[in-house]
């Protein structure tokens, strides 16, 4: 995962011989409620000032004291690596998964420990096999991209099949839950808006009594 904050400088470009494909998201309708803003880079590509990895290296658990991020949210990459780890080490420890999401994680923003970006929160989901979760509803609308594996997720009843690079959507306010009766591990990430409403006070979750 790789974020870019909003008004930080940014280009792409690929120097190997394979393409490079990955899904891109935007807060541009909320951030439209004010004056957009977008100004063009004076070159092709921007100059590398930084070493690689330099915000990760810098905004991690052990910080200089005396270095400040330039950005209020800084440019950061969460390696796949890191999160693997994660799930495994609660998957070793034998600790129970949420009911209703499985083991799920939120990407920290590297300076406040918040949600991801101000606007949104990515996410990841990982549903073991054979698990149902319980169902529930909130306000916020979740995006969700399948990384691995195979499943179902009922919204309002209606069922909704995917598999590996499928991208679905579950609308706010709407009943829901995930199952996984494959034989291997199902992955989700997702990116949720529950950051923006929350910071209004508009926020509300609710789950299905039993």
């Amino acid at each position: 995962l790789i974020t870019t904050p909003s008004w930080t400088w940014h280009d792409h470009y690929n120097n190997g011989d394979r393409p490079v494909i990955w899904l891109d998201g935007l807060d541009v309708r909320l951030v439209g409620i004010g004056r957009m803003l977008g100004e063009e880079f004076s070159k092709d590509q921007q100059p590398r000032e930084k070493a690689i990895g330099f915000s990760g290296k810098t905004l991690g658990h052990v910080k200089p004291s005396w270095l400040k991020s330039e950005h209020r949210t800084p440019p950061f990459r969460y390696p796949w690596a890191d999160t693997w780890e994660t799930l495994q080490a609660l998957r070793e420890s034998e600790v129970e998964p949420d009911p209703y999401d499985g083991y799920h994680l939120t990407y920290t923003h590297p300076v406040t420990g918040g949600p991801t970006l101000p606007t949104f929160a990515c996410e990841l989901q990982l549903l073991p096999s054979k698990l149902t979760t319980e169902s529930h509803r909130h306000v916020s609308s979740t995006i969700y991209q399948v990384f691995r594996g195979s499943g179902t997720t009922v919204i309002d009843g209606e069922r909704l099949e995917w598999s590996q690079g499928d991208i679905f959507v579950v609308p706010p306010w709407k009943w829901h839950h995930h199952e996984n009766q494959a034989e291997g591990d199902a992955i989700l990430f997702s990116m949720d808006d529950w950051p923006s409403l929350e910071a209004l006070g508009l926020y509300r979750e609710e789950v299905k009594s039993s």
